[in-house]
């Protein structure tokens, strides 16, 4: 769906599993009661030494017809994939299945897609925070020395995604991304920079190191 082509003032998203990417999906202008157009009060947002003059909106008024489908379709898919991976674990475990190395798999599998649950939902309270957390990892890397090229960018990127889950999990325990040190950024990309099962990969080798 083009933003272009609507009467929109506030942005959201979504995450389009099917693309890898957020979405673009927006509020009418005439159901936000006036909300987008008013400059919201107080001192600019700031995490991890990146600032963003937008204040997180507990959004009002109603989604369209069209928004409300596509959030249905995109949360329906997912739990059906989660229930495929549950309906499998039953029967393996109805059949006599009690391989360990199973269960783990099973268990991987259903974690991962249980996060993706949790950032579907988040991204739709707050869609700038992912990108946020991508910016504050850029900037972390600005002020370390690292890899570059096609490794340091795997690593920016790995890094700003476990900085935006830390951020979602931080909100169900009553954490704004706000709270967290400034430091947290830096600490996460070190993280990856020195994570074995990460570096290992052979998709996060630069050319130099084959």
């Amino acid at each position: 769906m083009s933003c272009a082509a609507k009467r929109v003032t506030r942005p959201g998203c979504f995450f389009d599993h099917e693309r890898g990417s957020p979405a673009r999906w927006v509020l009418p202008t005439q159901s936000l009661g006036g909300l987008s157009a008013r400059v919201l009060a107080g001192d600019p947002m700031r995490i991890a030494c990146v600032t963003s003059s937008n204040q997180r909106l507990r959004r009002t008024g109603n989604l369209t017809d069209h928004q409300a489908g596509i959030l249905v379709e995109q949360f329906t898919s997912q739990a059906d994939r989660i229930t495929e991976i549950i309906d499998m674990f039953n029967a393996y475990a109805e059949a006599g299945g009690r391989d360990w190395a199973s269960y783990e798999r099973i268990f991987d599998h259903l974690s991962r897609e249980g996060i993706k649950l949790v950032q579907y939902s988040h991204s739709a309270l707050d869609p700038e925070l992912q990108d946020r957390a991508q910016r504050a990892v850029a900037a972390a890397a600005e002020r370390t020395p690292g890899p570059d090229g096609q490794r340091g960018a795997i690593h920016q990127k790995v890094a700003g995604s476990v900085l935006a889950t830390v951020y979602y999990t931080g909100w169900h325990h009553l954490l704004e991304a706000e709270d967290w040190p400034d430091e947290l950024s830096a600490v996460v990309l070190d993280t990856v920079r020195r994570a074995p099962r990460i570096n290992d990969e052979a998709t996060t080798r630069s050319p130099r190191d084959w």
